[in-house]
């Protein structure tokens, strides 16, 4: 009886950590696709301090592949213990960073490749970057608080990074 109370805890045990263990790769697999985009967005970044068009064009067509990748790998992903709450919040920040490329990025690119933009061209940027912090705030809230459940529930920490 004591050697199967034994097998039981240990059996008990393994379980946990191999429960915690997929919970850490669930994880990984969803912040290094938020960090490659992330990348992206820094290299997008330097494209319109650069104002070459060349260059910007190139950067917004990988930040695209990047997102659609992201959105597959993360899309593939089966519920951690008939949980989606992360996957579910990073899908919405994806698609979300997916449509600002489509369509304020755009506008955002008009405007940097002008050879004379006026002053309300300039405003319009300021208006436009605070429009995307504003819509992006909830959506990064909302993958961090679904982070920290997951970090709860199974026991583990993460590194924090700082953005490219």
């Amino acid at each position: 009886m004591k050697y199967l109370l034994l097998i039981c805890l240990s059996l008990f045990i393994s379980c946990d950590f191999l429960n915690q263990k997929n919970a850490v790769k669930y994880n990984d697999i969803i912040i290094n696709s938020q960090i490659a985009i992330g990348k992206k967005f820094a290299d997008m970044g330097n494209a319109f301090e650069s104002r070459d068009s060349s260059q910007i064009y190139q950067c917004k067509s990988a930040l695209n592949n990047t997102i659609d990748s992201a959105l597959t790998i993360v899309g593939e992903l089966s519920s951690l213990d008939g949980s989606t709450e992360l996957k579910d919040a990073a899908m919405q920040l994806f698609k979300y960073y997916k449509s600002i490329n489509q369509t304020k990025y755009q506008e955002i690119i008009s405007i940097i490749l002008l050879s004379f933009p006026t002053d309300d061209d300039a405003e319009r940027l300021v208006v436009l970057k605070a429009e995307i912090a504003e819509e992006e705030e909830p959506l990064d809230s909302d993958l961090v608080l679904a982070q920290k459940h997951m970090m709860e529930k199974y026991g583990f920490s993460v590194e924090k990074h700082d953005n490219p």
